[in-house]
């Protein structure tokens, strides 16, 4: 009996530990991006990325990223990686890691891994595992209006996105940088200041049921001379709509007397303080309300106190008044046009004194700080009315950055406004002048002094381009103009920015050095060209080069990169080129002494013809013993010791010794002596087939058909050999061009190798300007194509037409480019056509550039992402910024769009919102419940283990009685 009982108890053990291991190897890392900063104003490209760890397990970061990258993408698709440099790998159980650009020196120190900087307000950021194969957790900053000095930071309890005015990065030290106090050095008084450097703090366990936002609570009214024998007091109000516990929260002042709270504050409710710490200075204060890690919830500033701006610094006043909001709860971070001198009402809503009621509903709508031509004449401020009644704005007034101030008035302009309708008003009326460069704010104020809007820009303003508010009351430049009218949005083409990369930079000469520019980036996602100055003659194109200096000297090698719209930049590395070795000797200047007579590169047949012919013009023998013939691509060839040319003799060099082979397109051949000087070279394009380039006793180079190798040029009479050579080259181009041109079907596109020249017909499924202004995609088999010309056609769906281009291709995906208007042409009209239907787990190359259908259950949405899974295989779709997203993770979506890839992430781009269709779980046939929820297959097995160890009990108690 006892040896039952031990098998069945080791039965259960066993079928225990099975499915127990099983859970622990299913648990994954869950790190998270808590906040980002692309930028500060003084820094563009100080940035700073904190990730969060939600487990409670210590994790080895670096072990988890794979190859040390975090990846930049924007939203049109384009990424670029970054490569971490790391000082600590480990990111611990509800603690912080915090990840700093290479240039933001005042957060090195602070550090746990840095990086070079790439962020901007129109990219995004992936934290990813695997080699990249799987995101851990990403933001996009062009979902938000996050300006430079601000951050996006992360609501632990709600998993949402705020804009911080306040940064307070922390690392896995528990340090953190708190922007607001470092930026305000707080003078208490002359013999103290509190300006603190990094700020350790434990972590606090708030107790709050959600975490309190800047403004959430803020500082509502205040007494600081009260009547005599009363107290000072401060009123809060609460602007949410929960009941919010202070114990987590407390009041300072500037002495940095710490007055801590207790009690609770109702939603849309008040709040009174008494008996404070220290004390509110009469003539001028700054009051915090901070949480108990020193976040700044909300501020004031009255009187005189300098917080290094008193122009907006909040009134003060004497016994028996307060200062208090004018609307309660307000906050728009400008004190002197918040607050105003009122009645005190403690605990009750503010009562302020001598206010009149105004209309809002006033807002500025467009601006132009830089036209073309004069700015005193034709740059205007345009307001709108967004009220169902016409506005008389007589006394409203308007100002700038410099404090310039102009009321409007009826002696000067119209100050009525229409409903629904605009008002521009020119700087020769208003007298103020927006800057065009650096940063400026305008607002417009009701007679009052109460702000009804405001709008700040900063940076170099592009001449005729408007600072305009959008149809999602956004505000963004422009390059339509639209006074007294609605506004048209035509985004700007931002300038790219080169970088170059290269392993070497002192090599040697006739080394190989590689040059990489592939970190280059284009804030718009647009594709980029490549072009390459070594500072020595030679050029090339492409974002991987390699060059090989021939001459001892300091080379200036400069990248300029241009985007599809005109955009360029450049950057420039400085290579020092050393001697090789030590030369025996070196010849005297050997110009017009040697020179290249005669080269031929394109026999008919075989191209071991090829041949580079040189001349001895002098009347002295030359020793050429280490001389050197070259091509454009640089192949050399170093002429044998003890290589001599008599005087007035030819030398021809043939290809299978050089084994340099000379380009049909075009090259340059060069020949240098041993000191690697250059003595004579000749470019040429198109060489034609049994053509030689020769030279003629006047030194003139031409193509002649008569071939004299080692011998003397021979050419023939002008008149009958123009004529055979403008025969033989029209001959030779026309028929080289229907050679070169292949009509293929869109299936063999995929095929073909790049530089090919194609025609083929397609019927359009997508046209130019739904994604891209240049782009549009051909349906079937599925081809993407690039327009390389201004005027774009009007292309429309289910057009016929024929393409004739040359091959490109990007990220691993063939399309044709095509170079002029009339290689499109339209051949008929058809039916629009139908997406290709696919299940996930189909989903692969072939269908790249397709117009493809696949549905399946949403399993994550982060901003514009949505991915989508099917038995285990998922899609990443990515949504336009104006695109619905009224559907949530565990939905069921249709989607139909283009199929690309990129990196190793197959991406579906939806065309319109109808693109993207819910439905019901009961017509998704190809899905299980296994494969849509493998959380079920989780509790299956708790279950299972359950009725296991419960039988074995039964079972257990049976054998013992």
């Amino acid at each position: 009996m006892k040896v039952r009982k031990i098998k069945i108890s080791f039965l259960l053990f066993f079928i225990l530990l099975i499915p127990i291991s099983n859970l622990k190897s299913q648990t994954l890392e869950n790190v998270i991006i808590s906040e980002i900063l692309h930028g500060k104003n003084n820094c563009k490209t100080c940035e700073f990325i904190e990730l969060y760890n939600l487990t409670e397990n210590d994790i080895d970061l670096k072990k988890i990223i794979g190859d040390d990258r975090i990846r930049i993408f924007s939203p049109s698709g384009f990424t670029q990686n970054r490569k971490l440099s790391w000082k600590n790998d480990l990111i611990k159980s509800k603690g912080y890691f915090l990840i700093v650009s290479d240039d933001y020196k005042d957060l090195l120190d602070l550090a746990d891994a840095t990086f070079s900087s790439a962020l901007s307000e129109k990219s995004g950021i992936q934290i990813t595992k695997n080699n990249g194969q799987e995101i851990l957790d990403q933001v996009s900053f062009f979902d938000y209006n996050v300006s430079l000095d601000q951050s996006l930071e992360r609501n632990l309890q709600t998993n949402q996105f705020f804009i911080q005015d306040c940064p307070n990065p922390k690392n896995s030290k528990e340090e953190t940088f708190n922007f607001c106090l470092q930026s305000n050095s707080i003078s208490a008084t002359p013999s103290q200041s509190i300006s603190p450097s990094f700020q350790s703090f434990s972590q606090p366990l708030l107790t709050s049921s959600f975490q309190i936002l800047p403004s959430d609570i803020v500082i509502n009214e205040f007494v600081s001379d009260p009547i005599d024998g009363e107290e000072e007091w401060i009123e809060l109000y609460n602007n949410t709509e929960k009941e919010i516990d202070l114990k987590d929260f407390y009041i300072e002042e500037g002495s940095g007397a710490q007055t801590f709270l207790n009690g609770k504050i109702l939603p849309k409710g008040f709040f009174i303080i008494e008996k404070i710490k220290g004390y509110l200075n009469n003539d001028g204060d700054i009051i915090f309300l901070k949480d108990l890690t020193g976040k700044i919830i909300d501020k004031v500033t009255y009187g005189k106190w300098d917080d290094g701006n008193l122009n907006d610094n909040a009134t003060n006043t004497k016994d028996p008044y307060s200062i208090a909001r004018i609307i309660d709860g307000k906050d728009t971070n400008e004190d002197n046009l918040d607050f105003k001198v009122a009645k005190p009402t403690k605990g009750a809503p503010n009562q302020i004194l001598n206010i009149e009621n105004f209309v809002s509903g006033i807002v500025i709508n467009e601006i132009l700080p830089n036209p073309k031509g004069d700015d005193s004449e034709k740059e205007f401020i345009e307001l709108k009315n967004l009220n169902d009644i016409d506005i008389d704005l007589e006394n409203w007034y308007l100002n700038d950055s410099s404090g310039k101030k102009f009321i409007i008035s009826s002696k000067k302009i119209s100050t009525k406004i229409p409903k629904k309708g605009f008002l521009t008003i020119f700087r020769k009326d208003s007298q103020i002048a927006l800057n065009n460069s650096g940063q400026d704010c305008l607002k417009i104020f009701r007679p009052d002094g109460t702000l009804i809007d405001s709008v700040c820009y900063s940076g170099e303003c592009l001449e005729d381009v408007s600072f305009a508010r959008n149809s999602k009351g956004e505000f963004e430049w422009t390059e339509i103009l639209t006074p007294g009218k609605e506004n048209e949005i035509k985004k700007l083409n931002q300038k790219p920015k080169a970088v170059i990369f290269t392993e070497k930079e002192k090599v040697l000469t006739g080394e190989e050095v590689f040059f990489d520019g592939s970190d280059s980036f284009d804030p718009d996602g647009d594709n980029l060209k490549f072009f390459w100055d070594f500072g020595d003659g030679n050029k090339k194109e492409g974002a991987y080069v390699s060059h090989i200096f021939l001459k001892p000297k300091k080379y200036k090698v400069t990248l300029k990169i241009e985007d599809g719209r005109g955009a360029t930049d450049s950057a420039s590395i400085t290579i020092e080129v050393l001697k090789k070795k030590a030369e025996s000797f070196s010849f005297a200047d050997l110009s017009g002494k040697i020179f290249i007579s005669e080269i031929f590169p394109n026999p008919k047949g075989k191209d071991d013809q090829e041949f580079i012919e040189i001349f001895n013009s002098s009347n002295e023998e030359i020793d050429l013993s280490n001389f050197i013939l070259t091509d454009k691509t640089e192949k050399y060839y170093e002429i044998k010791e003890g290589t001599k040319i008599k005087p007035k003799d030819f030398l021809v060099f043939w290809k299978k010794d050089t084994k340099i082979s000379l380009d049909n397109e075009e090259d340059e051949v060069r020949i240098l002596n041993s000191e690697k000087e250059l003595i004579d070279r000749v470019f040429y394009f198109k060489a034609f087939e049994n053509f030689s380039l020769s030279r003629k006793e006047n030194g003139e180079i031409v193509w002649t058909s008569i071939l004299t190798p080692g011998k003397k040029n021979e050419f023939l009479n002008e008149k009958s050999g123009n004529l055979e050579k403008e025969e033989n080259l029209e001959k030779e181009e026309k028929t080289e061009k229907e050679e070169l041109i292949k009509e293929v079907k869109l299936k063999e596109i995929k095929s073909l190798k790049p530089k090919e020249k194609v025609k083929t017909i397609g019927i359009i499924s997508v046209p130019p300007g739904v994604f891209q202004e240049n782009i549009f995609y051909l349906s079937g088999s599925g081809a993407r194509v690039k327009i390389n010309f201004d005027q774009i056609p009007e292309l429309k769906p289910g057009q016929e037409v024929q393409v004739l281009g040359e091959i490109f291709e990007e990220e691993g995906e063939k399309g044709i480019e095509v170079s002029s208007k009339e290689d499109i042409k339209i051949l008929t009209f058809k039916s629009p056509p139908l997406p290709k239907e696919l299940k996930i787990e189909d989903v692969n190359e072939d269908f790249l550039s397709s117009l493809v259908k696949i549905e399946g259950r949403v399993s994550k949405i982060k901003d514009n992402f949505i991915w989508l899974n099917d038995k285990d295989k998922e899609v990443l779709i990515i949504l336009k910024n104006n695109f619905n997203r009224s559907f949530r993770e565990g939905d069921f979506l249709r989607v139909v769009g283009i199929l690309r890839k990129f990196e190793n992430q197959f991406i579906v781009f939806p065309r319109e919102e109808k693109d993207l269709e819910s439905f019901d779980l009961s017509s998704l046939k190809s899905f299980t419940s296994e494969n849509l929820f493998p959380e079920k297959k989780l509790i299956t097995n708790i279950i299972w283990i359950t009725v296991l160890i419960l039988g074995g009990l039964l079972l257990f108690k049976k054998v013992k009685l």
